[in-house]
């Protein structure tokens, strides 16, 4: 076993470290890259394009597609990428919707993620060759670990989950 583990710890931070990295590229985007994705169970995931319309547009528009698709009994909501709303600024209305029985889920650092109840964190990064091929599923966040968006989808859905905000101390 410590033998094992000697050579996986001189591929990935020896000499062969760069070979090591160029091996894992290669097989994630011949092999990973390939493999069918599952997609969310009767879930939408809400994003507008702010370059095509201005801010109290942007909010309606929101609010708009939030009201139609609780109104559908749709199983959870993602917002991705919510509208930017000043700290000065009073919540649009249809920010009850967020509380409503129907999951919306937001970013953590977000204004809106005190009022959903549902939040994660949305941090990716890039490799070095610009490809996304990993995000951490747990970000530290004010001395507790916090889940990320798409853990936090998972615990919502899972039978063994037992709160909407999920955070480890």
């Amino acid at each position: 076993m410590l033998s094992f583990v000697s050579v996986l710890l001189l591929l990935m931070y020896g000499p062969l470290a760069q070979w090591f990295v160029t091996a894992d590229r290669v097989l994630y985007d011949q092999l990973a890259g390939g493999r069918p994705a599952v997609p969310l169970a009767n879930a939408y995931i809400i994003s507008i394009d702010p370059q095509r319309a201005n801010a109290s547009q942007i909010l309606d528009s929101y609010g708009d597609v939030l009201d139609k698709l609780q109104r559908s009994n749709v199983g959870r909501i993602v917002l991705s990428n919510p509208p930017k709303i000043p700290a000065a600024a009073e919540l649009p209305a249809w920010a009850a919707i967020l509380a409503s029985e129907t999951p919306v889920f937001v970013p953590a650092r977000h204004r809106l993620a005190s009022v959903s109840g549902y939040s994660g964190f949305v941090q990716l990064g890039v490799d070095d060759d610009g490809v996304l091929r990993r995000s951490n599923l747990w970000h530290l966040n004010g001395g507790m670990m916090s889940p990320s968006l798409p853990l936090a989808i998972a615990f919502a859905a899972s039978a063994t989950a037992t709160a909407p905000r999920n955070s480890t101390t």
